[in-house]
């Protein structure tokens, strides 16, 4: 991203609460020194505009208005990805403190040889190929960098726990093994390319028949509808054991990432499967604003975010 940069006396702190019942969230615009910022986000009289939307929704900032001598503003910060925006040597120096949220990080395993040749994985103990170890190796360093990890999850299947294990070493979390995070299990059909399931099974493909294709369930798998059922069963008891500020990261597959997601978003099962992506070692962040495991309750911040992996080649 290209941007210009000029300078203002402004940097953001940590600061006290400005009222009881604003809290401990605030962080003051304090005059402390000199920083580059981009030009587009400076208002007519030279200040951070942080009440505008560009600047809203390029950090996804609440702002409101705070007391005290030359201090105009203050933010609630609701994200951590400055460094995407500003180049390394113009950018925030922002010692603002962990933001009051409660979070669940939905990512999918590295990259496996059966990715790369277009099969059907479904429960096979597929390892990460070299280039998956990479990107779990900058995967586990952005969550690191970005999150105060409390809990790690992961699907029990090898590509997953291959994943989770350095970015377990990362945030010093102990992997905690769950099969209900597996992928869907397609039985006869796992080992199978893409095409040979979708052209000699039509029965299982949804863009040919419908919600009947979610039904079909493979001798020896589960159906679509069958793997749903599994997974927001194990996504809503995560939800219900969540703590308050507590950051939770769970390493799973493409098909229980759509079907969270799709649920997230109010999808039918065929949008759900369809019109949704998401690459090896992909980053999705949910917030839980609420108290029931409704759509209400929860407001999604990221989507397939895979920003941190260094030279990428796709491969589904």
């Amino acid at each position: 991203m290209s941007s210009e940069f000029g300078f203002v006396d402004l940097v953001f702190k940590r600061g006290p609460p400005v009222d009881e019942d604003v809290g401990n969230t605030i962080a003051i615009l304090c005059p402390e020194g000199l920083i580059g910022v981009d030009v587009a986000f400076l208002d007519f009289d030279g200040c951070v505009d942080c009440l505008g939307d560009l600047f809203d929704r390029c950090f996804r900032l609440l702002a409101e208005m705070a007391v005290g001598p030359r201090v105009d503003r203050h933010i609630d910060w609701e994200t951590h990805r400055l460094h995407s925006v500003f180049r390394d040597s113009k950018r925030y120096d922002s010692v603002a403190g962990p933001l009051h949220m409660t979070r669940l990080v939905f990512v999918r395993h590295g990259e496996t040889e059966w990715n790369r040749d277009r099969r059907v994985q479904g429960w096979a103990p597929v390892a990460l190929t070299d280039h998956g170890y990479q990107q779990a190796d900058q995967l586990a360093r952005r969550l690191a960098d970005e999150y105060a990890v409390d809990r790690l999850v992961s699907s029990d299947l090898r590509r997953t726990l291959e994943t989770a294990r350095p970015i377990g070493r990362a945030v010093g979390c102990e992997v905690q093994p769950d099969r209900r995070w597996r992928e869907r299990n397609f039985g006869v059909l796992q080992g199978l390319g893409y095409g040979e399931l979708f052209l000699g099974h039509p029965e299982f493909t949804l863009s040919e028949v419908g919600y009947t294709a979610a039904e079909a369930r493979p001798e020896g798998g589960e159906s679509l509808v069958d793997q749903r059922e599994r997974v927001l069963a194990a996504f809503t008891e995560l939800y219900d054991s969540l703590e308050s500020d507590e950051t939770v990261v769970v390493v799973t597959h493409g098909g229980p990432l759509y079907l969270v997601f799709g649920w997230a978003h109010g999808f039918d099962i065929r949008a759900t499967i369809l019109d949704q992506q998401q690459g090896n070692c992909a980053i999705n962040e949910l917030v839980v604003n609420g108290q029931q495991v409704d759509r209400h309750g929860i407001e999604i911040i990221v989507e397939n975010d895979t920003g941190h992996l260094v030279s990428e080649t796709a491969h589904d």
